[in-house]
């Protein structure tokens, strides 16, 4: 069972497969057009817009919740070397709450803790907003930031070659859904959070195909 908190194909490394500078630069290109196609856009912009629409939150705005024993033990996951068990945490609550300033709270404390320990872990996150996207643009952004952030030119490669056989018109829920759970799964992404906002917001009927594999993950 998923902890609930209210508000008031496998892609492997081998050392055998080689893939040179100009292929690696290729299919991370390749990557990028089919997934970043012009109408999804990157999550690190998304967050930053967020951020500017809403304006900056109060000083320890998100203390409170910080510090509670669900997010506590969540967000510690990547400090237990030897854990490699996944753990959810499901943060509900009603509109105006406070949801999308603890996931963007949330993010940039993972991110200033990677960058100051040089930690390996990765951080994969995407926004619903205003019901105008599905289940597919979010594995699409998130596939994209985790190979981004593990940097390897075989995980390129192999990716490529999965996205090119599907094409960008029948890259449906289950592709995607294989790609990013391979990535997850692999050994190189080391621990991965998996930040995602407004499932409200997604549209059906791809937020019940989400809400199930995450379940089974």
């Amino acid at each position: 069972m998923v902890p609930e908190l209210r508000f008031p194909h496998q892609i492997t490394h081998s050392n055998r497969f080689v893939v040179s500078r100009k292929d690696s630069l290729d299919a991370k290109q390749k990557c990028d057009k089919i997934l970043f196609d012009g109408k999804i856009i990157r999550p690190e912009i998304q967050k930053e817009a967020l951020k500017t629409r809403r304006g900056k939150p109060v000083r320890d705005a998100c203390k409170w919740i910080q510090d509670n024993d669900l997010v506590k033990a969540w967000r510690d996951i990547g400090k237990k070397k030897s854990n490699k068990k996944p753990c959810r945490l499901w943060i509900s609550g009603g509109p105006a709450k406070g949801k999308t300033f603890f996931s963007l709270c949330t993010i940039e404390q993972l991110e200033a803790r990677r960058k100051r320990a040089h930690s390996n872990f990765r951080i994969c996150y995407f926004f619903f907003e205003n019901d105008h996207s599905t289940a597919e643009e979010a594995l699409k952004a998130m596939i994209g930031m985790l190979l981004d952030q593990i940097n390897s030119p075989e995980l390129y490669e192999a990716t490529a070659g999965t996205l090119d056989r599907h094409k960008a018109e029948q890259l449906t829920f289950e592709p995607l859904w294989t790609i990013f759970r391979s990535l997850v799964q692999n050994k190189l992404a080391g621990v991965v959070y998996c930040i995602v906002d407004g499932l409200d917001e997604c549209r059906p009927p791809s937020l019940n195909d989400l809400l199930r594999k995450f379940s089974d993950l």
